[in-house]
């Protein structure tokens, strides 16, 4: 986390130096993406696996639908 301050400081640090002009406004645009990408890495926090059991359609659901789809197909048979 401490190199994730750091990284953003320093990035800061080059941005205030940059002259803002046509001729940097690319390489600004790329720090201001780095700078937003570290940010993020430290309001979130890392997950460890996902798709864990409480994430997505649970098993009931999915029977339900899967009931529902098959009643239909055996009415539109009968």
């Amino acid at each position: 986390m401490s190199s994730t301050l750091a990284k953003i400081a320093e990035i800061e640090a080059e941005m205030a130096r940059t002259q803002k002009n046509k001729a940097t406004a690319h390489h600004l645009g790329l720090l201001k993406a780095r700078l937003a990408k570290l940010r993020r890495e430290l309001i979130t926090p890392k997950g460890g696996g996902g798709g864990g059991p409480g994430e997505g359609l649970c098993f009931s659901s999915i029977y339900i639908l899967l009931g529902i789809i098959l009643v239909k197909k055996y009415i539109h048979v009968v």
